[in-house]
């Protein structure tokens, strides 16, 4: 997935699962670079992207997830040599989808006066308490 994991492992923390980087920035390509992941940046029950895409459509928006066969699923690379128009428009509504929840999470987080996106969902609660 990532081809340079064992270079910035030391480097992530890992919460419920997930890779993050708490504290300090990777430094990639002089950019500062956060990690951060839905799973633990959303409500309970609704963390996959099918749930987040479903959260953010509405009457102008579609977010809706495009939804694949498993096999496709599965075989990703299959799926990019079968039908390359099909399969980036998965990975770009996936990213659009993401980017969309991380944007809402962030905006919310400068509402209480703190900058960033926040780490994890229930840090987003405990800060608003806080703010309140």
């Amino acid at each position: 997935m990532m081809d340079d994991f064992f270079e910035i492992k030391e480097h992530l923390q890992i919460i419920n699962k997930s890779f993050l980087t708490l504290g300090k920035p990777l430094h990639i390509d002089n950019s500062n670079v956060y990690i951060r992941d839905t799973k633990v940046l959303s409500p309970g029950g609704c963390s996959s992207l099918e749930s987040l895409g479903k959260l953010y459509s509405n009457e102008s928006t579609d977010l809706s997830k495009k939804i694949n066969s498993k096999e496709d699923l599965n075989q990703m690379s299959k799926f990019l040599e079968r039908d390359r128009e099909a399969f980036i428009e998965y990975a770009v509504r996936d990213a659009v989808i993401t980017l969309k929840h991380a944007i809402s999470m962030e905006q919310f987080n400068f509402g209480i006066k703190l900058l960033g996106v926040p780490v994890t969902f229930s840090s987003l609660g405990r800060n608003y308490v806080l703010h309140e």
